[in-house]
C-alpha cells in the first residue's frame, strides 16, 4: 500500500467556507480542503478517520524506510493540526463532531508515538557492557543481535534488571555510551535477552539514519 499525498494537503476554512463540498453528492458548503478535496465537516472527519487506518495499515507492516517514515510523519502532523484547528475554532461542527476530531487526534499521537521508534535492523556489532564500578562493577562481553537508531538488543550472562544503567563500549570502534535496560527476558540460567536505549550519543552506531 503507498501513501498518496498531495503537496496542498490542508488547506485554512477560509480558503473553502465559500464552496461546495465534493464528495460525490453531498449538498452542503465545504469548510475545510484535505488533498485539493473541498470538505463538509462530515466528510472532513470521514476523510481524517481513511487516512488514519490508511497509516495503521502502513505502520503494522513494519517494512517501511526512511522516506515513508517522513511523508507519514508529516502527514498525521498536518491532519492532526488541522483537525485540532476545527475542534477549538470551527462554528461549523458540532459538539459530537468536536469529540469524534479530539477522539482522532488522540490516535493520530499514539501513530507518532509509534514512529519516534526506529525501525531495527539485525547487524551483529560487538560491544563490551560496564556495570556501575560501586555497585555492580562487572565486564561482559557480547555481540548485538539487532540495532536501531537508539538502542540495540543482544545475549548476555548477568541478568541486568530494567532501569539499570550501564556504560557500552563498541568494540570495533572504541566509541563508548550510557546506556538504559529497557526490556529484559531471561531464557535459561546465564541466558538473558536484552533491549537497551542509548541515553547520550544520537548516532552511536555512526549510520546515517533518518
Amino acid at each position: 500500500m503507498s501513501l498518496v499525498r498531495d503537496s496542498a494537503c490542508v488547506k485554512s476554512q477560509s480558503d473553502s467556507a465559500m464552496a461546495q463540498c465534493t464528495h460525490r453528492n453531498c449538498t452542503r458548503f465545504a469548510r475545510t480542503v484535505l488533498e485539493t478535496k473541498y470538505l463538509c465537516p462530515p466528510h472532513f472527519l470521514a476523510a481524517c478517520y481513511a487516512k488514519l487506518d490508511e497509516i495503521t495499515q502502513l505502520v503494522d507492516q513494519k517494512k517501511l524506510g526512511a522516506a515513508e517514515l517522513k511523508t507519514i510523519r508529516s502527514v498525521v502532523t498536518e491532519y492532526t493540526g488541522s483537525a485540532v484547528s476545527h475542534a477549538l475554532q470551527s462554528q461549523e461542527f458540532n459538539n459530537k463532531e468536536r469529540a469524534q476530531l479530539l477522539d482522532f487526534v488522540v490516535s493520530a499521537a499514539q501513530i507518532l508515538t509509534r514512529l519516534r521508534r526506529s525501525p531495527r535492523v539485525s547487524q551483529q556489532v560487538p560491544l563490551r557492557l560496564l556495570g556501575d564500578p560501586l555497585t555492580s562493577p562487572r565486564i561482559e562481553d557480547t555481540v548485538t543481535q539487532t540495532v536501531s537508531k537508539h538502542g540495540a538488543m543482544f545475549k548476555c550472562g548477568y541478568p541486568f534488571a530494567k532501569g539499570e544503567i550501564m556504560d557500552i563500549v563498541r568494540l570495533d570502534t572504541g566509541h563508548t555510551a550510557i546506556a538504559r535496560v529497557a526490556w529484559h527476558k531471561p531464557m535459561a540460567p546465564g541466558h538473558h535477552n536484552v533491549a537497551i536505549e542509548i541515553l547520550n550519543n544520537a548516532n552511536f552506531w555512526n549510520w546515517g539514519w533518518s
